[in-house]
């Protein structure tokens, strides 16, 4: 099976990574976003640059779009040179974004009556993972759809999964990862805090928690951005504050009492409303811990 002409509409620090690697593997693509400056990179590698979204969906067969919220791809969708205008029948959207159930299967009424198919392929990673290609997708949908774009997913991840038919699913199953990230997070900033409080050395105290069970590679990575406080973003907080919310709202909507998620959501909203750490990396929640102390 021909690799199929691929378009892709949003191009911030992940998808800049996600077309690099289509590009690298022999996949044309072309691209938009709506800042032009942020598709000189990928032009550089050889994409062709559209003026329109709808531009991008009639020039390729699958069409990939990463924006950053459900008011972002609404937008990107509807607008009469968006990504529906440019839709013809059997073509194909992937969605990657992290958006709520609800707007991600809204997306797929709106690309089925126009006759296209339809996955959402949210991306559990940031945007080193994106760079090395180490993150992973997590998919529903059309299952036909993602067959044929198997090859561009493995080449852009380490990982795929597809979790059924039921667009919302794969939403949903993001949403629940990345609440639990951001309160694995906010933990790790306040034993920081803590110990400093405490005064304790915090390598000392990251010293211990490496003998321990409940080591991992993510609070080895946060430990080491908290104490240098060095938070180049990987994934900005003002992003996990979203997320954050996102796991509150899925939580009250289901009935589920979810303290650990509340709580953890207030943290980062106290933390985004002050403004301070908004586009640093998500691990600046340790900066924000402190200074309300």
């Amino acid at each position: 099976m021909a690799a199929p002409k691929i378009g892709w509409v949003g191009l911030g620090q992940m998808g800049q990574s996600h077309v690099m690697h289509l590009l690298a593997d022999g996949f044309s693509v072309t691209v938009w976003n709506r800042d032009k400056t942020k598709c000189e990179p990928v032009a550089r590698a050889g994409a062709a640059v559209a003026d329109t979204p709808s531009d991008v969906v009639k020039s390729s067969e699958v069409t990939f779009v990463m924006l950053s919220n459900a008011a972002a791809a609404l937008d990107v969708y509807q607008q009469p040179t968006g990504v529906l205008a440019g839709l013809e029948v059997g073509k194909g959207v992937v969605d990657c974004a992290s958006l709520d159930a609800e707007t991600m299967r809204q997306l797929d009424a709106l690309v089925q009556g126009k006759g296209g198919k339809f996955c959402a392929a949210p991306v559990a990673g940031h945007s080193g993972m994106a760079r090395d290609a180490t993150c992973q997708f997590i998919c529903a949908g059309n299952e036909e759809l993602y067959i044929t774009v198997d090859r561009a997913l493995s080449c852009m991840s380490k990982h795929r999964v597809f979790v059924g038919a039921d667009v919302g699913a794969a939403s949903n199953h993001k949403v629940v990862l990345n609440g639990l990230l951001a309160k694995i997070t906010a933990s790790m900033g306040e034993a920081l805090a803590q110990a400093e409080a405490a005064d304790l050395e915090q390598a000392t105290f990251m010293e211990i928690v490496e003998g321990h069970a409940m080591n991992s590679p993510l609070l080895q990575l946060c430990a080491r951005m908290m104490i240098s406080g060095e938070h180049t973003p990987l994934f900005m907080l003002q992003h996990m504050e979203k997320d954050a919310r996102l796991a509150d709202e899925l939580a009250r909507s289901t009935g589920q009492p979810s303290p650990v998620t509340a709580a953890t959501l207030g943290a980062y909203a106290a933390a985004k409303q002050d403004g301070r750490w908004n586009e640093l990396n998500w691990t600046a929640i340790h900066d924000a811990t402190k200074a309300a102390r």
